[in-house]
């Protein structure tokens, strides 16, 4: 299973986010619990859109937004996780 990262979204996590690919490499790698599907229907996507919450070599908390394809992992955005999300995440995974 690979981990693919369109230049786009490349390109937005480290503009937007301050983000490096390697940091969610590493929340990959530090993932807390499971993947959550998003239900909402502003984000329901085919394949479904799923999320969770990883840490990073140095402990930063990362949402890490993503969708299974061809037996791929597909980033689709990743940011500091915020306090609602941790709370939800550690309710539901």
């Amino acid at each position: 299973m690979a981990i693919l990262i369109s230049a786009k979204v490349k390109k937005k996590l480290h503009e937007k986010h301050s983000i490096t690919v390697d940091e969610v490499h590493e929340a990959i790698s530090g993932r807390l619990a499971g993947f959550l599907e998003d239900i909402r229907e502003e984000h329901k996507s085919d394949p479904p859109t799923y999320w969770f919450i990883g840490s990073t070599d140095f402990g930063k908390l990362l949402k890490v937004v993503c969708i299974f394809k061809d037996e791929n992992i597909i980033i689709r955005t990743a940011y500091r996780a915020n306090r609602k999300e941790l709370d939800i995440y550690n309710k539901l995974a």
